[in-house]
């Protein structure tokens, strides 16, 4: 074939005789060419024009594509290789099984039958490791073929130090194995350390030449086979040893192979702790390579001796191995070296007889038949192949040029568990085994036989053809824009020239199924026609003439990827020796290492705009997410906050003590109480009458009682007034002191707890506001003052008899009982005790009896319990967030919350049981409703406006119209979207406050055994989490699948409920209710068991360690591994309470028993019941503290925090809450308003519209929006709108397209990744660790726009998106085969584990991933990947039973855009591998069948039904790429995208015939880089690769700050003219890159500006 091409003035330059050469080609259209016009001339010499072209001035290029069919045979045609010379050539690739070298030679193949005539009275001897073991299990299975079902001793790496077999016949009639592991040989052959070695060497040679001794005698026929497995070189030298001094088989000849290295570097470099050499684990990589260069060469002068002519092996030879290819760039690395210093040493003395095999030339000529570092039986036969025809004579071989394989798996690419059952179920199904896939590649049958090249018109399925569709096109420019070097005239007067003209050339076929065309030697003969000069007519005809003659040499910039990487230039010295693969001339620079590391484009695009580093202070919207973000200023809000603090607390007091002094203002008269006897409560005072023992304090004088002075008292800001007369002693009236307000959780203050709400008189000024009388307005104030101190408190009701007057210190429900309500509580009063006026002159306090001891009765000091709990749930909170260190006592904050539900029922119960009120259960709930519904009402307001202003409120306004009325965690739907989420409690305390009355009137009456049943049931029940998923084989952390906002399925709801529904805490309430009837059943034993306040008394003693008992057990429970039982681990378990007989004991211990004193530490506890007051304001506002937290990233400054949180609450309740509650307690009709105001404000405004990002608040700025490329190429974002999405802060990515009629299919991926840290078991040994889960929540989300052809084809020069605001919902109608919906799914546990700080990384997926859409036969169909959902007994697990499910295929038709909730049922690809990642397939429709990519190289065809069953339909090579992959390890090849049909001639120049135009892309897994390219493959089976585009210039961005920035294809659609490749950048940026059809094709070009 020739080609022609002219550039610059060729018209004139042109001889006759040049145009007569041309001619005699078949040109025909020469003459026509004018000045300084392109021409370009395919043709055959002696024959046709296959294509010519001319253009005049100014047209454009002249390009001729011409369509040939060459046959040939591949290898038939091909000389026999010499192998037995010191070197055998190896270099190459393989083609469909077929070795192709560049040797342009091929090796005779040696089936079976020859085989062993050939070694027949040999004795083939290897050593080495693991590769050299299955060249030793291959070698006997070709021989005899029944081996593979036969299982023997040693065949396992690591199993044996020698194995010998003798193969008579086909059949193994003799295997002997010295073991590695077992008995003596066990000890004394084991490869240790050097000096271990040499004390048993004797011992082990002896043990060995006693097992070879045991082997038949020599037979002619017989071939022994026999492996010393050396891991180190000092084994071969023994070996060499030995079997030179064996007599026994003297007379068979001996063959050696040895391959010997790999683990030196297992040792010394990669370090395993496996090594059995100890000693190399302390050697740095060059002093190990040292060890192995000194130990090899002393082997060698063994070896040399050995091989020779006239030694051991001199006859059939030795074979010493490079050490094998492996798919670890870091080892080849290391192999190269000891390679090159084997490849050393082996250069004086290679020979005939002692040849150097390059195993990793050969292994990486094929990386596909490498598997984890180990060679495929198609590689290994291959081996065997190449050093057989150096050992046999060549009358032995086959006839046959063409090698084919029958087997499951003959080549690593058909590996799968499957196609080996056997060997899986006896070594992945045994703990207690080693379960590899490179030994299970090697166990099933496999078996090549030698047949004469196919026919022309045969059809081979996934084998290499003879009929290869060549395309060659060859473009001209017509004005001169290259410089041209003028050289010399070679002998046939040819000019040499360099010169930049395009050489194009690729593959197609119509037509025929044909089978590819990978490897076929094909002559291209260039000339090119420099006209810049005059040629002469016997220049151009002597070129033609002589086109095989070795005269030319040119260079050809971009012409030819001759090694695989790109434009270079290539010098061809000899065109008739130029016999390249067929598909080797593809134009372009797509793996060119350079460009894939250092894309110009790219770093210039990320030098221009700037890239800036995503942070914590932006969410995926695009706004801010954090008020303030400076890590600097951490310090700032809690010193703010505590001066402030410190003011409202202490300010007064400073300003009553050092204020100036005032005029007395006259106050109203105070109220009097007349001459009578007040009864106080022996249990608040202690005495030691018996209990409820009323003390009567008689008064001399009517007793006043001052109300507040309007002299400023010492309290501070948040104190609620009191009478300057009362003091801190615990003094009431009997059965008026409110108990049951001392109750829930995080809620109240201190005076809130202990009050008895009451409606003050409507005389009375509002609590607080009253004024008392000057103390020196009259000596007789005085007096009564000092009178009422001896029987006020505050804040206590104090009634007397007669016509005393009340006064309420503080009031809380103020309007809810009737003044008959207040008279039958005096009658009760009056009844209860006996009442006798005193004397008037008697003594005040006459018959008053000193208090011995104070009884805890029912004050209980819960304040610092309470706070310390808020603050580990705060903490805890934190922690989950992964803003604290990984300290694992703070992950345990959330088992706090369901304590305070038992600590609402002990409080409340404990006040029932001592004065039950009468009122209704509606007026129970707004009565105890002060407490927690004013703050959480006011919390909501800046909680709602910071996550509007965001962004980021996820509450719909239903759920806002729900919490208004504490409703939230009634419904699932409503409870983790909802504002101020943590406050879910809420709704459930309001649920038992209502149950209350009838609950307290069921187990009032409960007698103590009943009372201990029913709390041991209840102690029960949170363990039926644990046992029914233990019995339904279910895991015990089966809720993990449930992710945060997710209520699509059942085990959604289930997690949402177990989490949060009044239901699943009620038996918490309930224990706190039997707690309170516990106590006093106790208490009753404890006053007969002997004097309350002796330490004589049992329950006295016993009760002191109750307490501390149940702190010490919860912190040894968090903190301490020893005392971390795994079932505790579990979050769902822990939370609903299995700690709960723990904090039973802390409430318990703290409240103590009511006759007896208070126990020490309750003693201690006491003293900081202030703390109570802030309690419930650190719990409530701590996420709105957070929001306003200056951190940019990392974790917060905890100490700080913590300090600006309780300062904030103090402050808080020092203004706020004092006001709302007052407010509260005093409308009692206007509070019952409030719910509906604010669900309705709340409502409201929630349907304003979300914020817009800007450019300058935005988290994708880092991004640009819009790149313009040139006038033909843009990148851009595109304008898809997600609304749920944006809720959720979740990003739109890998977006892809499908043009479908006049409309065009969206389909994307929605991401969001959340990081929760818990605490949790260690999966090595069974500790407590911190568990780091990585969550990607992901749904598919689907959208349809109308398709406006203009406006699409225009779009690369307007860049006006099409797609702009195109409405994208959750893809909710996808289900499984078994229709449920697609959402649990199979968990892999490929943790990461840090015994460091003894941490656990976890990734977990949630829902499908990266769709692309497909039109098949008429129908979308969305293909997409996923981890398979968790349908019974379908998820794998690993040996240990943890979770191993991996990433598979999926497809599902009939999908509906604008639908996406109708049913479509998913189905699993079945060709891909269970146990394997399958990702990135590229899908195309070829007619009305469904067909993809499976991988790009090989470019597997792979051919799929609508209900997933799917089958390999062809397999051709790309050289390129395959050289790519060999030289780079590290770097995968991948699909990407779908595969568009094209047939536009006018627009493809570059290849006018029809094809389908596909992306793929590079993954460095070295450097985590990607690059991307667009190819074309042929419009017909076998479906081959013909071009490479230059790189893609995608935009790319980090996923994470510091990470690699990165983009990834995920879809490719055509129309019009307009090539719109969608893509994502950092998994946060759906992008297009958008380019005319011309662009594109201009990028198939081979130009020196792609380099």
């Amino acid at each position: 074939m020739v080609m022609v091409g002219a550039k610059d003035e060729a018209a004139s330059n042109l001889t006759v005789v040049a145009r007569s050469a041309l001619k005699k080609c078949g040109a025909e259209e020469i003459d026509s060419l004018r000045f300084r016009g392109g021409y370009a001339f395919i043709g055959i010499k002696g024959g046709k024009a296959l294509a010519e072209q001319v253009k005049a001035e100014g047209e454009g290029f002249a390009v001729a594509v011409a369509q040939i069919e060459i046959i040939i045979s591949a290898s038939a045609n091909l000389p026999v290789c010499q192998a037995r010379v010191p070197v055998p050539p190896v270099a190459g690739y393989v083609a469909d099984g077929n070795l192709k070298l560049e040797a342009n030679c091929r090796y005779s193949l040696y089936e079976r039958q020859g085989a062993r005539t050939c070694l027949g009275g040999a004795w083939v001897v290897l050593t080495g490791s693991s590769n050299t073991l299955l060249e030793f299990g291959n070698l006997i299975n070709f021989l005899a073929p029944d081996e593979y079902s036969i299982e023997r001793d040693g065949e396992s790496i690591g199993a044996s130090a020698v194995v010998d077999v003798v193969i008579d016949d086909g059949k193994v009639v003799h295997w002997g194995t010295v073991a590695n592991s077992l008995g003596r040989s066990g000890i004394v052959c084991r490869q240790v350390n050097m000096n271990e070695v040499d004390q048993h060497d004797a011992e082990c040679r002896q043990i060995i030449r006693d097992k070879l001794a045991e082997a038949p005698p020599y037979r002619a026929t017989a071939t022994r086979i026999t492996i010393f497995v050396s891991f180190f070189w000092h084994r071969t030298g023994v070996a060499l040893d030995i079997i030179g001094a064996d007599t026994a088989w003297a007379a068979a000849e001996v063959a050696w192979i040895t391959q010997v290295g790999a683990w030196y570097n297992v040792c010394a470099i990669v370090q395993n702790d496996y090594c059995p050499r100890k000693e190399l684990l302390t050697m740095g990589r060059d002093e190990a390579i040292k060890e192995f260069n000194k130990e090899m060469e002393g082997v060698m002068v063994m070896m040399d001796r050995f091989c020779k002519p006239g030694g051991r092996a001199g006859k059939r030879g030795c074979n010493i191995q490079t050490i094998s290819w492996t798919n670890s760039k870091g080892d080849n690395d290391n192999f190269k070296i000891m390679n090159a210093l084997l490849i050393e040493a082996m250069q004086p003395r290679q020979s005939d007889t002692f040849r150097l095999v390059d195993f990793f030339t050969l292994g990486g000529a094929m990386p596909e038949e490498v598997v984890n570092g180990h060679g495929s039986q198609m590689l290994n036969l291959w081996v065997w192949q190449i050093m057989l025809n150096g050992m046999c004579p060549a009358e032995l071989a086959s006839k046959g040029s063409y090698a084919v394989w029958e087997g499951k798996i003959c080549s690593g690419t058909d590996v799968r568990w499957e196609n080996c059952p056997k060997y899986y179920k006896e070594s992945c199904e045994n703990p207690t085994s080693r379960c590899e896939k490179w030994e299970c590649m090697n166990s099933v049958p496999c078996t090549m036989t030698a047949a004469e090249p196919p026919q022309q018109d045969e059809i081979v399925k996934g084998s290499m053809g003879l009929v290869v569709p060549n395309c060659a096109t060859f473009i001209a420019t017509p004005s001169a824009k290259e410089s041209v070097e003028e050289g010399i005239a070679n002998a046939v007067g040819v000019w040499r020239k360099k010169v930049s003209s395009t050489l194009h050339c690729g593959s197609g076929s119509h037509g025929r199924r044909l089978v590819a065309g990978q490897g076929l030697l094909v002559k291209y003969e260039i000339v090119i026609l420099p006209t810049d000069d005059a040629v002469t007519a016997t220049s151009v005809a002597t070129a033609i003439e002589n086109l095989s003659a070795p005269a030319m040499t040119d260079y050809i910039h971009g012409a030819l990827m001759a090694n695989g990487l790109g434009n270079v230039s290539v010098n061809v010295d000899n065109l008739s020796k130029l016999t390249l693969p067929a598909h080797y001339f593809v134009c372009a620079a797509p793996v060119h290492t350079t460009n894939f590391t250092n894309s110009s484009l790219m770093k210039a695009s990320a030098a221009q705009h700037g890239q800036s580093h995503q942070d914590a202070c932006y969410n995926t919207l695009g706004l801010r997410k954090r008020l303030w973000c400076q890590d600097d200023f951490q310090w700032l809000l809690p010193v703010l906050f505590s001066l402030l603090a410190i003011f409202m607390l202490f300010g007064p007091m400073a300003w009553a003590r050092f204020r100036p002094q005032q005029s007395k203002l006259a106050s109203p008269e105070p109220p009097v109480i007349p001459a009578s006897i007040v009864a106080v409560d022996a249990d608040l005072v202690g005495t030691e009458t018996s209990p409820r023992t009323l003390v009567l304090f008689p008064s001399t004088e009517p007793a006043t009682l001052l109300a507040q002075s309007h002299a400023p008292s010492r309290k501070s800001f948040c104190s609620e007034p009191r009478s300057p007369a009362c003091t801190s002693a615990n003094i009431s009236v009997d059965g008026l002191e409110d108990q049951e307000a001392n109750e829930p959780g995080p809620k109240e203050s201190e005076e809130q707890q202990l009050e008895d709400p009451e409606e003050p008189s409507s005389k009375e000024s509002p609590r607080g506001t009253g004024q008392h009388r000057d103390e020196a307005k009259n000596p007789e104030e005085g007096a009564a003052r000092n009178t009422a101190s001896a029987v006020c408190e505050e804040p206590k009701t104090l009634r007397g008899t007669g016509d005393m007057t009340q006064h309420e210190l503080k009031s809380t429900d103020a309007r809810e009982k009737t003044s008959s309500e207040s008279k039958l509580a005096e009658k009760q009063l009056v009844a209860k005790v006996a009442i006798a006026e005193m004397p008037a002159t008697a003594a005040v306090g006459a018959t008053v009896k000193k208090p011995a001891f104070k009884a805890a009765g029912n004050k209980f000091p819960l304040g610092l319990a309470r706070f310390l709990a808020s603050c580990h749930v705060v903490v805890g909170h934190l922690y989950a967030k992964g803003a604290t260190a990984p300290v694992k006592l703070f992950g345990w904050g959330f088992t706090w919350v369901p304590w305070f539900f038992m600590l609402s029922g002990f409080v409340l119960f404990s006040a029932y049981l001592k004065n039950p009120k009468e009122e209704t259960m509606f007026q129970y709930v707004m009565r105890r409703s002060v407490t927690i519904y004013p703050l959480y009402a006011f919390s909501l307001i800046p909680a709602f406006a910071i996550q509007k202003s965001l962004g980021t409120l996820q509450a719909g306004a239903d759920t806002l119209v729900a919490q208004s009325f504490l409703l939230q965690a009634w419904v699932p739907l409503w409870t983790e979207s909802a504002l101020q989420m943590h406050c879910w409690f809420l709704s459930c305390m309001v649920v038992y406050w209502f149950f209350f009355k009838p609950l307290s009137y069921v187990l009032k009456n409960l007698s103590l055994l009943k009372t201990l049943l029913l709390m041991a049931f209840l102690f029960f029940l949170p363990w039926l989490t644990i046992i029914v998923p233990a019995i339904a084989g279910e895991e015990q952390d089966w809720y993990k699948e449930h992710g945060f906002l997710k209520t699509d399925t059942a085990l959604d709801i289930g997690v949402v409920m177990l989490k949060f529904h009044p239901v699943c805490y009620i038996h918490v309430f309930v224990l706190g209710m039997l707690l309170a009837k516990l106590r006093r059943h106790l208490d009753a034993k404890a006053i007969n068991a002997g004097p309350a306040d002796s330490w004589r008394n049992p329950w006295r003693v016993a009760i002191q360690f109750v307490a501390p008992l149940g702190y010490l057990m919860l912190l040894l429970v968090f903190a301490v591994e020893a005392f971390q039982p795994k079932l505790w681990g579990y979050k769902i378990s822990s939370r609903i309470s299995v700690l709960l007989p723990f904090q039973a004991m802390v409430l318990f211990g703290l409240a103590g028993l009511p006759s007896l004193p208070l126990p020490l530490f309750s003693l201690i506890f006491s003293k900081f019941d202030f703390l109570e007051k802030y309690s419930y304001g650190v719990y409530v506002f701590q996420f709105l503290c957070y929001s306003i937290w200056p951190q940019k990233t990392g974790e917060v400054n905890l100490p700080l925090f913590m300090i600006f949180c309780i300062a904030f609450s103090i402050v808080i309740s020092c203004t706020v809450k004092t006001w709302v509650e007052k407010w509260w307690a005093t409308h009692s009709k206007g509070r019952l308003i409030v719910p509906f105001v604010l669900a309705a404000l709340l409502g409201g405004l929630s349907y304003l519209p979300d914020p817009t990002p800007t450019a300058a608040d935005s988290s994708l700025s880092d991004i640009p929006a819009f790149v313009k490329h040139d006038d033909s190429m843009l990148d851009m974002r595109l304008g898809l709108v997600d609304p749920e999405g944006r809720k959720q802060e979740a990003w739109l990515m890998n977006p892809s397209l499908l043009i479908h009629g006049n409309e065009v299919v969206v389909v994307a991926r929605r991401h969001r990744q959340e990081n929760v840290r818990s605490v949790a078991q260690s999966p090595v040994d069974g500790g407590q660790v911190t568990l780091l889960e990585e969550i990607w929540h992901s749904d598919i989300v689907l959208g349809k726009a109308a398709l406006d052809s203009e406006a699409w084809g225009n779009w690369p020069k307007t860049g006006i998106d099409p797609l702009a605001s195109t409405m994208l919902r959750k893809w909710t109608g996808l289900q499984t085969p078994t229709g449920r919906p697609w959402g649990r799914l199979c968990s892999k546990e490929d943790s990461m584990w840090m015994e460091k700080n003894r941490t656990l990384i976890r990734q977990i997926v949630t829902g499908p991933e990266d769709p692309k859409p497909l039109l098949v036969d008429g129908e979308v169909v969305v293909t997409f990947d996923s981890r398979p959902p968790a349908e019974p007994s379908s998820c794998r697990v690993d040996k240990d039973g943890y979770g191993d499910a991996v990433t598979q295929m999926y497809l599902a038709r009939g999908v509906r855009a604008d639908e996406p909730q109708t049913p479509t049922i998913g189905h699993r690809l079945d060709y891909g591998q269970d146990d394997v990642a399958e990702k990135n397939w590229v899908g195309f429709a070829h007619g009305r069948e469904l067909r993809y990519v499976y991988a790009p190289s090989p470019h597997k065809i792979v051919a799929a039904q609508m209900n997933g069953s799917s089958e390999q339909l062809a397999s051709t090579k790309f050289k390129p790429l395959q050289d790519l992959q060999t030289a780079n390890p590290n770097m995968e090849v991948r699909g990407s995208g779908q595969a568009v049909w094209v047939d536009d001639p006018d627009r493809t120049s570059r290849l006018p015939n029809p094809h389908y135009l596909a992306l793929f892309h590079i993954y460095d897994k070295a450097t985590r880089q990607y690059a991307h390219h667009a190819y074309r493959f042929s419009s017909s089976e076998p479906f081959q690769m013909m071009q490479i585009s230059s790189p893609l210039p995608l935009t790319e961005a980090e996923s994470e700050m510091g990470g690699v920035p990165f983009a990834f294809a995920s879809g490719l659609a055509v129309h019009n003219g307009t090539v719109v490749i969608s893509y994502g950048a950092g998994d946060r940026d759906a992008r297009a890159l958008v380019l005319t059809l011309e662009r594109l094709d201009q990028m198939f070009s081979c130009t020196s500006e792609l380099k």
